[in-house]
């Protein structure tokens, strides 16, 4: 607050503002330094206007005064400022004194007062004596009767008298008022009166109304006027305001006063007096309303033509007739004057011209006398009758021209309007309306239901020149037609034009047709016209007939026929006539399914011509509708496709009988007499299937879509015995639909209708090959494999497979030239997918090449066990599978197929299996990695798979196999892998020559793809969803072989044991002969020695697998229980996936081991084959594969020998666990097992630790161990960095043990064990730990800019107490946080718990309930870092979320 600072002169007693306020006479120090910065300003100023007038002593006298004065004045202010620093301590003294001074002249002046008025006021005040008898009368009475007379006689009002007395008066005044008027002259338009309370009222109806009475009973007593009404009223323009000003009427009362007293006729003085008044009132009036429609709405159309104020208005109106001059004479007008005659009547009415019908000049003068004072209504009147009157003398004109009697012309409404039709019969919106425009009187004409520029013609012609009138209604009855004929073509594919832009020679027939002519384009075929012609009936103008011509163009230019080069660009605006053809119009209406009047028996009248100007069209059919027209568009619409098509039948040599109308009448059609011959197809298979087609019809049909072409073929008999049954009638239909397309292009239809046949034809023979095949095979084997279920001449499906559950659906595409499969399933199946989908590709190869229904059974009946098997794989894809990108899904398997009997396995785009899958029940695989032509080198893009043929060999069909040696870390050198030639083999059995290996029907060529890349890119295998639909397929693969193919890398290499020795081809015997059908790799050569030539790649040996052992292999399975440490659901998936697994695994066991990241781990030679050996900070370890059944990876630990006293056997044996249950198994994730070698690298108190909260976990996770019931949290240690950990330290999916200097980053994830709500989960709470092993301290990880939430906050506060207790005690930190947590830990909605009881040498912590987190805490306060529960019963735990 700014101080005050007060002058010294200031007192006590000044007025202050308060006693807290500052008193009169100060001031702000501001104001005072704002006035004291002006005055110096103001010197200066002045010193710098006076200085230079004055010489230089002068000027620096000046100079030092104002620099004197303004330092005595800076050094005051300096002094005042320093003071008003206390001014504080002075103010409140001030105050306090100011308010003592004040209350002190408050007891001095009320002390004044009092004196004064004892001494000066109170000594003059007496009260007089009061007036009792007053006072007394008064309240008694009620009145007062002692008023002196002075002032009674002035004031006091006389007695009035009494209402008997007023009744009596007022009735003896009526009767002197009436017996005066009864022998006094009354005007005649003031007979309307009223007497009643002393007066009599005069009324003249929208004039006036008049108050009169007597003051005496003497006959020479005046009237006396007592009031006056004028009645005139302006209901349009009056706004309903009074029309006379007061003032007025004051006058016209002192007016008619006058005239009362000395008048002889007094009455008919007031009456000409205010009549006179009333007429001009009247006409002044009319002449506002008519400035104001002048102004407001007609303009110039009506004009004042004279007005005399009180005598004459006459207006003006239908300038337009006489001109719009001012000083023109008006040809109409009509006028409002005083009757010369009688002054008495009301104003009358004139018109000129005179109305020649009484009747309607008093309607128009009757506007003016009713109660509605209006011009305009008197000019509506008017105008309506000259209307009338103008119009009925044009309808006797017109009538003349259109040569129909007038009274069919009718004359009505208002405005009047004269209808006069044009055509017969007419709609009532086709009525030539001529009607009277009321502000112009000019003629107007036009038809409402269209906007004709014709109109505009006509009305001119009605305003001038009628002579016209006759030509005139000829083209507008043509231009109604036009729009009648575009109405009948609205909902046909036409539409009407009234020209075009046809370019013909001259002396064409078409430039001699009469000029009225409608040009129709049907949209269906664009270069077709047709042309109608309309004429006047002779005798009936209003009648029309019509004559059709149908015109052949082509679009040109103008300049069209030029050999310029340049000219050919141009534009083609142009329709150049090609050909003009005449049609019959009796032919066209009456020829066959043609008749206009369907159901309706023609009789004799009806067949005579109709009468002139009769209607001739169909009954019912609106008036607008032109039935021929519609006639003519609709069969040329049917007859052109329909010539069209016949003609290029023809033209592609089709042998057919024409064009024929159904006998219904609905629709037309082509019968085909005969089809050609197909070239490929077998001459005795096309034979046949023309002695079996009956008959061929094309039919044209109508669908919302449009028009279609329908081709039915009739076939006899079913050439197949199908599952349908009612493919085995007699008569079989076959229907194809074509889209009709333009004239131009219907050779497209032809096409298709003999690829359609072709398509047929293929097919055809192609199911009389399979049938005589069927009829040859003795055994009736491939009868028994397969079944038809449907043949349809289009597609032809089989049943096979076990049950007859899986179909495919052969079909030919013309488009392509070649066989389409496609494979699906029926009800009888108990699968929900077709495996042969995925190799549709290669088996469409198969057939197409050897064109062999035969043949493609046979390999579908083969195929299916394996490609069942195959297709129960998981391709899901998995995530976490990438260490350095473990967010990227990357497919489980990938199934590549190569040809019909070979496709490619690819296991996480790593390792590949070569499946071979053969005719006699078994399967041959091997590793995929190896090249073709040298099995011992690998290929770039993959990895040879380790112990493959030692876990092939527990499903190989030959017992005896057991693989090939043992299978090292190196692979071997590369040697020759070519077998003894067949002269050093000895020679299978001799087989007698009738026997069906020398006489096979299919022959074993080489396999084209042995020769080529073996190796393919690999793709994405679909999982095989089930199918809504019982047809499923699959997108075709590239590669392609014949049936019974061998494979590309078991032909040169054989499997070592013989296949055709094995049990399973013993028993397998070929659907066509009665000898054991044997693996395509050995039926056509001699047996293979089991002696080894060269020393083979094990790995690229093939293994033969029968189909049942396959179906294991690739079954979900759980581990034998001698093998299995880890829950069984986890390792509920096929041996084959585990067993990839374990060795996918191991290959990163390697590579972490060999990777610069470890330098720590020493890497160690084993003993045994197989077995990984390493050495860490304080262990050794030994990772093997289990041998028995080579599917799951385990863990030997053992101390270093130089602290084995440091270390329990229970403390190595939760490692092994640890790695067998939680490591070691599905989705085998890299940095799960780079996590856990990470935990064995480190220091002995740290790794003590780490294994201690590994079980404490195996603790919290059996319900049934009694420690657990201490502990409120179950703890996890999560393998790979969690999702919902906060803050977000590393990537989702990366390695979760991180080691920065001394620190060691790891998480753990606890979840509640209070017993939770049904329907809820626990909660979960996922923490990031970081221990420092220097300052052996224990917390939750931080980050910069991070604010931590209340439930990490008690956590690290937990921590770090517990580290505290720790270092205290002189142990590790790290389990001692963890351990306090789990059991002491409680979330911020919960009780505190007890204090975590101490620690036992187990690394357990006895006693008490363990309690689970309900869920409804989580919705009561969410907290950051808690994660919902992820997992239920049976639900994978937190290593398979990254799946």
């Amino acid at each position: 607050m700014m101080p005050v600072v007060r002058t010294p002169m200031e007192g006590g007693g000044g007025g202050g503002g308060g006693p807290h306020g500052p008193t009169g006479g100060s001031i702000s120090l501001g104001h005072l330094i704002d006035f004291i910065v002006q005055r110096t300003y103001h010197e200066l100023t002045v010193l710098s206007e006076l200085l230079p007038r004055k010489n230089d002593m002068e000027r620096k006298i000046e100079i030092v005064q104002f620099a004197s004065r303004t330092r005595q004045l800076c050094i005051r202010l300096l002094a005042l400022v320093k003071w008003a620093g206390s001014v504080s301590k002075v103010d409140k003294s001030a105050g306090i004194m100011a308010f003592l001074d004040k209350q002190s002249m408050l007891f001095i002046d009320t002390a004044d007062k009092l004196s004064q008025m004892a001494r000066q006021e109170l000594v003059a005040a007496r009260l007089p004596t009061f007036h009792i008898p007053a006072a007394v009368e008064v309240l008694t009475t009620g009145s007062y009767s002692r008023l002196p007379l002075c002032i009674r006689e002035r004031i006091v009002p006389a007695k009035a008298i009494t209402p008997v007395e007023k009744a009596t008066t007022l009735q003896r005044l009526d009767q002197i008022i009436e017996h005066r008027l009864v022998t006094a002259d009354l005007p005649p338009q003031m007979l309307q009166l009223k007497i009643g309370g002393g007066r009599v009222r005069i009324t003249v109806e929208h004039e006036f109304q008049v108050s009169l009475t007597l003051m005496g009973d003497g006959p020479t007593v005046p009237w006396t006027l007592l009031e006056i009404e004028i009645l005139v009223e302006d209901k349009e323009t009056g706004e309903g305001k009074s029309l006379v000003h007061p003032l007025q009427v004051h006058y016209l009362h002192q007016l008619v006063s006058s005239y009362l007293a000395d008048s002889a006729r007094p009455l008919h003085d007031i009456y000409t007096i205010l009549h006179s008044f009333c007429q001009s009132l009247q006409l002044e009036v009319l002449h506002s309303q008519v400035v104001q429609l002048c102004r407001d709405r007609l303009g110039d159309n009506v004009r004042v033509h004279d007005y005399q104020p009180g005598r004459l208005l006459s207006v003006a109106y239908w300038r337009e007739v006489t001109g719009r001059e001012a000083r023109s004479e008006p040809a109409y007008r009509v006028s409002l004057q005083a009757d010369p005659a009688d002054a008495g009547r009301p104003l009358l009415v004139t018109h000129w011209p005179p109305l020649q019908d009484s009747r309607s000049a008093e309607q128009a003068e009757r506007a003016v006398r009713s109660d509605r004072l209006s011009l305009e209504r008197l000019l509506v009147h008017t105008i309506h009758l000259r209307s009338r009157a103008v119009l009925a003398d044009m309808r006797e004109q017109l009538a003349r021209l259109v040569q129909l009697p007038a009274e069919q012309l009718t004359l009505a409404g208002s405005p009047a309007v004269l209808s006069v039709p044009l055509l017969q019969p007419c709609l009532k919106g086709e009525h030539l309306l001529v009607a009277v425009d009321v502000h112009r009187g000019t003629l107007s004409a036009h038809v409402p239901l269209y906007e004709t520029p014709v109109c505009e013609e006509v009305t001119a012609a009605l305003n001038g020149d009628r002579s016209q009138l006759r030509a005139l209604l000829t083209r507008l009855r043509f231009w109604v037609t036009l729009r009648r004929a575009e109405k009948t073509l609205q909902h046909l594919p036409a539409s009407a034009h009234e020209a075009l832009p046809l370019s013909y020679r001259e002396g064409h027939p078409l430039g001699r047709l009469p000029a009225h002519q409608i040009y129709v384009r049907l949209h269906r075929f664009p270069r077709r016209v047709l042309v109608v012609v309309c004429q006047e009936r002779p005798g009936s103008p209003n009648s029309m007939t019509y004559s059709f011509y149908m015109v052949t163009v082509k679009p040109c230019s103008i300049e069209d026929g030029s050999e310029d080069a340049n000219e050919r660009h141009l534009p083609k605006k142009y329709l150049k006539v090609l050909t003009f053809v005449e049609l019959d119009t009796f032919l066209c209406l009456h020829g066959p399914g043609t008749v206009l009047e369907a159901g309706v028996a023609e009789t004799p009248r009806q067949r005579a011509p109709s009468a002139p100007g009769s209607p001739s069209r169909a009954a019912g059919s609106p008036a607008f509708f032109i039935t021929e027209l519609a006639q003519v568009v609709a069969l040329c619409d049917e007859q052109i496709p329909c010539a069209a098509l016949c003609s290029e039948l023809s033209r592609q040599r089709v042998p057919h009988g024409g064009a024929a109308v159904d006998p219904s009448g609905q629709s037309r059609y082509i019968r085909l007499i005969d089809l050609p011959t197909v070239a490929d197809v077998e001459p005795v298979a096309m034979e046949q299937l023309r002695r079996a087609l009956l008959s061929a019809t094309i039919t044209q049909q109508e669908d919302k879509q449009g028009s279609r072409w329908a081709v039915e073929y009739v076939f006899h008999g079913a050439p197949a015995r199908s599952q349908q049954r009612r493919e085995q009638a007699s008569r079989r239909l076959v229907h194809f639909w074509y889209p009709q397309p333009a004239v131009e292009a219907v050779s497209e239809v032809v096409d298709r209708l003999l690829a359609d046949w072709r398509q047929m034809a293929e097919l055809y023979a192609l199911l009389l090959a399979y049938q005589q095949f069927v009829a040859d095979d003795r055994q009736r084997g491939l009868s028994q494999l397969t079944e038809i279920s449907s043949f349809t001449y289009r597609t032809l499906t089989l049943a096979y497979g076990p049950d007859r559950g899986s179909t495919v659906k052969v079909e030919y595409s013309s488009d392509e030239k070649r066989f389409r499969l496609s494979f699906g399933i029926n009800a009888r199946s108990s699968s929900a997918t077709n495996p042969h989908a995925m190799l549709r590709g290669q088996l469409e190869d198969l057939l197409n090449a050897e064109r062999s229904l035969a043949q493609l059974m046979v390999a579908l009946d083969s195929t299916y066990s394996p490609l069942v098997s195959l297709d129960k794989l998981s391709a899901t894809p998995r995530l976490g599978v990438r260490s350095d990108r473990p967010l990227e899904p990357v497919p489980n398997f990938i199934l590549l197929p190569q040809t019909a009997w070979h496709v490619r396995l690819v296991y996480r785009k790593t390792y590949c299996l070569s499946i071979h899958l053969h005719s006699d029940e078994l399967v041959s695989v091997r590793d995929g990695a190896f090249c073709v032509s040298d099995r011992s080198r690998p290929l770039d893009e993959l990895t040879p798979l380790r112990n493959l043929s030692a876990f092939l060999a527990k499903y190989a069909a030959d017992p005896s196999f057991s693989g090939v040696g043992g299978e090292d870390d190196t692979p071997p050198s590369p040697t020759s892998l070519e077998l003894d030639p067949p002269s050093a083999v000895p020679a299978p059995a001799a087989r007698p020559s009738g026997s069906p290996a020398a006489h096979a029907r299919f022959a074993h060529p080489m396999t084209p793809g042995s020769l080529s890349q073996p190796h393919t890119p690999a793709s994405p295998l679909q999982p095989s969803p089930a199918p809504a639909a019982p047809v499923v397929s699959s997108s075709p693969a590239p590669s392609s072989t014949p049936l019974h193919a061998p494979s590309p890398g078991f032909l040169p290499a054989p499997s070592p044991s013989h296949v055709g020795h094995s049990p399973a081809a013993a028993g397998a015997m070929s659907p066509f002969t009665a000898q054991p059908l044997m693996s395509p790799a050995v039926a056509g050569s001699p047996a293979v020695s089991k002696a080894p030539a060269t020393r083979l790649r094990p790995a690229a040996a093939p293994v033969m697998l029968s189909h049942e052992s396959f179906d294991q292999l690739c079954t979900r399975a759980p581990v034998p229980p001698a093998a299995l440490r880890a829950a069984p659901d986890v390792m509920q998936v096929s041996p084959l996936e585990r067993h990839l697994g374990c060795v996918y695994l191991r290959a990163h066991l390697r590579k972490t081991l060999e990777s610069p990241s470890t330098p720590s781990i020493v890497r160690l030679q084993p003993t045994e084959q197989g077995v990984i050996m390493f050495k860490t900070t304080c262990l050794q370890c030994r990772v093997r594969l289990e041998p028995e059944h080579v599917q799951t990876l385990h863990l030997s630990v053992q101390p270093n020998p130089d602290s084995m006293e440091q270390w329990q056997p229970e403390e190595m044996q939760v490692l092994e666990r640890y790695f067998e249950t939680k490591v070691a198994v599905p989705p085998y994730r890299h940095n799960t097992l780079k996590t856990f070698i990470t935990m064995l690298n480190r220091q002995a108190k740290v790794l003590r630790d780490f294994i201690r909260i590994l079980q404490l976990e195996e603790i919290t996770s059996d319900p049934n161990n009694p420690k657990a019931s201490a502990m409120n949290w179950s703890v996890e240690w999560c393998t790979t960095s969690h999702p919902a950990a906060l803050p977000a330290l590393i990537p989702v999916g990366l390695v979760s043990l991180i080691i920065v200097g001394n620190k060691v980053l790891f998480f753990l994830q606890l979840t509640r064990r209070l017993a939770a709500p049904t329907g809820s989960e626990p909660a979960r709470i996922v923490l990031p730990v970081v221990y420092d092993m220097a300052d052996n301290m224990t917390q939750c990880a931080d980050k910069k800019d991070y604010q931590p939430n209340q439930v990490a906050q008690q956590v690290n506060q937990l921590m770090r107490r517990s580290s505290e207790l720790a270092a205290q005690a002189g142990e590790c930190s790290l389990f001692r946080a963890v351990h306090d947590v789990v059991h002491s830990f409680a979330l911020p909605t919960e009780q505190p718990q007890a204090v975590a009881p101490p620690l036992g040498s187990d690394g357990g912590a006895p006693g008490g309930q363990m309690m689970m987190q309900q869920r409804q805490y989580q919705q009561q306060r969410p907290m950051g870092g808690m994660m919902p529960s992820m997992m239920g019963a049976g639900q994978p735990g937190p290593r398979d979320r990254m799946q």
